[in-house]
């Protein structure tokens, strides 16, 4: 893999016609976020399991967060995949293929991914359709027990 930051440099520094193509498929791809970035919330994840992650805030507040069906394509900047495919449509507009059967969902995506997640979109409750979505945890529902055998707590 290349270093995104020589790579950039690189293209900065040269005029060659084929360099500016260049230039400008590759400042036109996604952005890679990074582990760097400023937190958007006081989360410190507890457990990630195969399916969900586990968190608590500085209120002492239990979250979870669903995301084994997530939709991969939501996690694209935090696995820092590069796409299949990259080619100009009839606008001239440059467009990415992912083949997101390539890679898999591990703890590192996750946690970028909270890292990045905004505390202002949790939802109070579980719904059922919360992949993707932090809710909180209250005492004594279904989320609770399983929180507290995580722990070791109960059993």
């Amino acid at each position: 893999m290349i270093d995104i930051q020589l790579f950039r440099h690189f293209l900065n520094k040269n005029n060659h016609p084929k360099i500016l193509l260049l230039q400008k498929l590759f400042l036109c791809l996604p952005k890679q976020k990074t582990k760097t970035m400023k937190k958007k919330n006081d989360f410190t994840i507890i457990k990630i399991t195969s399916e969900t992650a586990y968190l608590k805030d500085s209120n002492d507040n239990y979250y979870a967060m669903e995301y084994w069906y997530m939709d991969k394509s939501e996690l694209r900047d935090y696995a820092n995949i590069d796409p299949t495919e990259t080619y100009l449509d009839e606008d001239g507009d440059v467009c990415y293929e992912y083949d997101d059967d390539l890679w898999d969902v591990d703890e590192d995506i996750i946690e970028s991914y909270i890292n990045d997640y905004d505390k202002e979109y949790i939802d109070e409750e579980y719904t059922g359709d919360n992949d993707g979505v932090v809710f909180k945890i209250h005492d004594g529902d279904d989320w609770d027990d399983e929180l507290q055998i995580l722990l070791g707590n109960k059993k």
